[in-house]
């Protein structure tokens, strides 16, 4: 596809895609060479269609295209920014955080369409992995078959990054990995991803991050209405999950999550 895709109509930034403003209402998310293989992309376009016609929030795709070599997707433009962009201009931990419990409820409390099943996913993951050791393995797995299998409706990648808020409407992303499943797995999933991450000090009021996530943590949970002590197995599963996507360029990250996995009694 012939696109005029510059600084100028580049509109969002991601670890593994960039979004550029194409007219008529229309975005491409092009996807960042090396990430994702063609079956992952064509999941997330069936996956948003599936989503979109399940009633949830998100944009509607249309195509998938070849940009110089690039994979991308065509969806409606979705006014607005990013829940963590506002969160990081405004300081306003509460009000976003609310939003950010509000949108995932809605998204646990939709019927699934006809999707993978979460913890068969996980084990899965898990299995693969070549940062885990077999002990690790054999312990994370017997957690993960203690779980109700559940039939919620999981986003998998939930956070402040990949809610679009246009300052009415919150707008769900990233949808490549949705599926069925426990919601405590999927809350366990979110608690992590608020916690955890250490952010560059390039952002907006970077020192107070490591307060605001602590709040943001506590709130969430809250409007959820679980505690820690009943989210900490399946915070240990999402914890491990996720070990297994970081890459080299990750190594704090990567540390830290090692570090709460050991404290949890998982030998890694």
């Amino acid at each position: 596809m012939n696109l005029n895709l510059t600084q100028n109509n580049l509109i969002g930034v991601g670890n593994t895609a960039d979004v550029y403003d194409i007219g008529n209402n229309k975005v491409i998310k092009l996807f960042h060479t090396g990430f994702y293989s063609q079956n992952e992309i064509k999941r997330e376009f069936h996956n948003t269609l599936l989503a979109v016609q399940a009633g949830l929030p998100a944009a509607k795709a249309y195509e998938i295209v070849t940009v110089e070599n690039q994979a991308g997707i065509i969806y409606d433009k979705i006014p607005g920014e990013t829940l963590l962009d506002i969160l990081f201009k405004t300081g306003e931990v509460e009000t976003h955080t609310l939003t950010l419990a509000a949108t995932h409820k809605k998204i646990l409390n939709t019927t699934p369409p006809s999707i993978e099943s979460y913890k068969k996913k996980i084990q899965y993951r898990i299995s693969r992995s070549e940062k885990l050791p077999p002990k690790s393995k054999t312990r994370l797995f017997k957690i993960l078959e203690s779980f109700p299998d559940g039939d919620s409706f999981c986003h998998d990648d939930f956070h402040f990054s990949n809610i679009l808020w246009d300052g009415k409407q919150a707008y769900v992303i990233d949808l490549m990995d949705i599926c069925k499943g426990n919601r405590n797995l999927d809350i366990a999933r979110t608690l992590y991803l608020i916690e955890f991450p250490r952010v560059s000090k390039d952002v907006p009021n970077w020192e107070k991050v490591p307060e605001m996530q602590k709040q943001a943590a506590e709130i969430y949970l809250r409007e959820m209405g679980v505690t820690r002590k009943e989210i900490n197995d399946y915070l240990i599963i999402a914890a491990a999950k996720t070990l297994t996507g970081l890459t080299d360029y990750q190594a704090e990250q990567r540390e830290l999550t090692l570090q709460f996995l050991r404290s949890q009694g998982i030998p890694v």
